[in-house]
């Protein structure tokens, strides 16, 4: 492949040697056959200068538009031929109608142009084999429109460079904290050299080479589209044993095109591992009989009288989670089964809709499941977010299910955030009849 650890940006110059004709377009009856000779005549570099090198499995793809009827077609796959050091030649065969404007490394059938916007689209990679002290396989995205004979190829990421120092690192995670998308979909104007928008996923995850379980101590490279992240970024370390640590960048970062962003060493983020994961187990009745009562938190149970209708009842802790804060909403008093327990059913609480159990939150970690076993009634139950007035909105993953008597589900949810508290919902009038809820979080 083409070496592009050292690649920032590069002068291509595009030579027509010959022009030749044929049938079988589908808007003309003539095809033109390109043959093109690229030199990387300049080099503009912020890692170790070298040439770039051209080998013979490169592949780029280039744009072509038919102006008049504003279309565009991919002629994807082209193979440099006679590759000698930076010089190479490429065969291009398109319609004579359209016009080569955009060449794109490296080739990727998801590659596209909205003309109307001028916006080259792209997909970007939610996840790279990372090799120590080089870029990403085929990552170093570049893009050049074509003026006259010459192309002028710009890099249209930024690099973000970090230290790893351990031995022992299997899994690292690079986000931004406010949401903003690292990888899916990339709208890159080339008359602006900007990228306009990402759309995808906040969370680019890096694995080690194949044949190696670790990461090897030294520098690494990633590459990340140019965007503004408002609130920072964070890097997360997970090591052999499944524990993780973070690197928090809390400021607003401006990833700028075509530069690297070094956020420095492992060493000196005096970091501290941790479990990824955090579960929270709240047990009713075990499957024989209730247990302590049937009232799972520490102290005595309150009176009905000073939970129904007295707006939001709680903190609750259970003894073996001390900072995990439970709270309820009960609208009403609409019976004994709106506050007690009982054999039968278990923990009962409810009897309006849209009565909550507030479920704990913990900074840097997210709600991820929400495990529950019902006793003897099939109730419904939803997974909702917090709001402070209105009718609450479910969760994806959280939608409305109910669960049989003597049944368990579970909700899987996905677009939860941070130390964000979500409900544990009601969205019938009937009470809860709760056996036991275990809840899952993740570390970000």
């Amino acid at each position: 492949m083409m070496k592009k650890i050292n690649l920032i940006g590069s002068l291509f110059v595009w030579t027509i040697l010959f022009v030749a004709c044929s049938k079988g377009d589908n808007l003309t009856e003539h095809s033109s056959t390109f043959v093109l000779t690229l030199h990387s005549d300049v080099a503009r570099t912020t890692l170790q200068a070298s040439s770039i090198i051209w080998e013979e499995d490169d592949r780029l793809c280039c744009l072509a538009t038919y102006d008049e009827l504003k279309r565009h077609s991919l002629y994807k796959d082209l193979a440099p031929v006679l590759a000698e050091g930076n010089s190479a030649r490429i065969e291009l065969t398109c319609g004579s109608a359209f016009t080569p404007r955009y060449f794109v490394y490296p080739s990727s059938e998801s590659v596209s142009l909205d003309m109307e916007q001028n916006l080259i689209q792209l997909s970007l990679p939610s996840s790279y084999v990372c090799v120590k002290g080089n870029i990403p396989k085929a990552s170093n995205i570049s893009i050049g429109e074509v003026k006259g004979n010459e192309v002028l190829m710009r890099n249209i990421l930024t690099l973000i460079k970090f230290e790893i120092n351990s031995d022992n690192i299997v899994q690292v995670k690079l986000a931004s904290n406010a949401g903003e998308a690292l990888c899916g979909n990339l709208y890159y104007n080339p008359a602006t050299l900007k990228t306009e928008s990402v759309e995808g996923s906040d969370t680019i995850v890096l694995l080690p080479p194949d044949g190696e379980s670790v990461f090897l101590p030294g520098e690494y490279y990633v590459p990340v589209p140019a965007v503004r992240l408002s609130k920072g970024l964070r890097v997360t370390l997970i090591d052999n044993s499944d524990l993780s640590a973070q690197k928090v960048t809390d400021k607003a970062v401006e990833l700028i095109r075509s530069h690297i962003l070094n956020i420095g060493k492992e060493a000196d983020w005096s970091l501290v591992f941790e479990s990824s994961t955090k579960v929270v187990r709240c047990l009713i009745h075990d499957g024989a009989s209730l247990v302590n009562g049937g009232w799972p938190f520490v102290g005595s149970r309150p009176g009905i009288s000073t939970v129904c209708g007295k707006g939001l009842s709680g903190p609750y802790y259970l003894e073996d989670y001390p900072d995990a804060a439970f709270y309820f909403y009960i609208a009403a008093n609409k019976g004994s089964d709106s506050w007690r327990s009982t054999n039968g059913s278990g923990f009962r609480f409810g009897g309006s809709v849209h009565d909550y159990m507030l479920l704990p939150s913990f900074p840097d970690f997210r709600l991820v499941s929400v495990y529950v076993r019902n006793g003897g009634k099939a109730i419904a139950y939803a997974i909702t977010d917090n709001p402070a007035t209105g009718e609450p909105k479910e969760l994806a993953g959280g939608k409305s299910y109910t669960v049989p008597s003597s049944k368990d589900y579970t909700f899987t949810l996905s677009d939860t955030e941070k130390g964000v508290a979500y409900r544990l919902d009601l969205p019938t009038t009937n009470f809860a009849a709760l056996y036991e809820i275990v809840l899952t979080y993740d570390k970000l």
